[in-house]
């Protein structure tokens, strides 16, 4: 790449750190510096016989792919991760597993969910999600209930012994989500938060709506 080239990538990088929506309200050196490590793969100087081949297309290809199977691999080692400081956190609790938790976070959260609607917000299948309804029920964790207008649907609410538990949780739940974020700078935090949440609507609309396809009809959709 020219140097021309390059301060012309700079510049659009500039602008799009500038104007875009990464959430950052304070440009400095060190946050623009940051915005580019995060943006580019960081990798080891390369000489001159290695540049030609690290420009050419099949291998800017491999490197991609090598960059989406990572992403698999490192958000799966994440989630093992918090689901081990989770386990940690519940350790004395009734609420045993990060499914229960999720479950009873959804209920306080949205009140009067009926039991098809709960599973669609934790993103469960229906015959795991009766299991955990049921073993919150037989701890008193959860009440079922018919609302009055409606009287077909069957409603889910927290009883006074769930609602302490979960807030009696909170503060060990307050240090897992420090713990998970680790050593991130506010800007990274930011971004990572940004990209998560675009990766999460995409999987959550294959999910509401396409969740019975084939592996191969979900990944034309992705891709299309």
């Amino acid at each position: 790449m020219k140097a021309p080239e390059l301060l012309h990538h700079l510049l659009d990088d500039f602008f799009e750190f500038t104007q875009g929506d990464s959430g950052i309200t304070t440009f400095t050196p060190q946050a623009f510096a940051a915005f580019l490590q995060i943006k580019y793969r960081e990798s080891q100087p390369i000489g001159p016989l290695m540049q030609s081949d690290f420009e050419q297309p099949d291998l800017v290809m491999e490197n991609e792919n090598e960059d989406k199977r990572d992403l698999l691999i490192l958000l799966t080692y994440l989630f093992k991760y918090a689901r081990l400081y989770i386990k940690k956190a519940l350790v004395h609790s009734k609420i045993q597993t990060v499914d229960e938790f999720a479950f009873l976070i959804n209920l306080i959260m949205t009140p009067d969910l009926t039991k098809s609607a709960l599973f669609a917000k934790t993103i469960t299948e229906k015959t795991s999600g009766t299991e955990i309804i049921k073993r919150l029920r037989e701890r008193g964790l959860v009440e079922e209930y018919k609302n009055e207008i409606n009287k077909k649907n069957v409603y889910l609410r927290l009883t006074p012994l769930g609602k302490s538990e979960l807030l009696q949780v909170m503060p060990n739940m307050q240090l897992v989500t420090e713990i998970v974020s680790g050593t991130l700078s506010e800007f990274e935090l930011k971004f990572m938060h940004q990209v998560l949440t675009k990766l999460e609507k995409m999987h959550n609309s294959i999910y509401l709506d396409d969740r019975d396809d084939n592996l191969e009809q979900i990944h034309q959709k992705v891709i299309s």
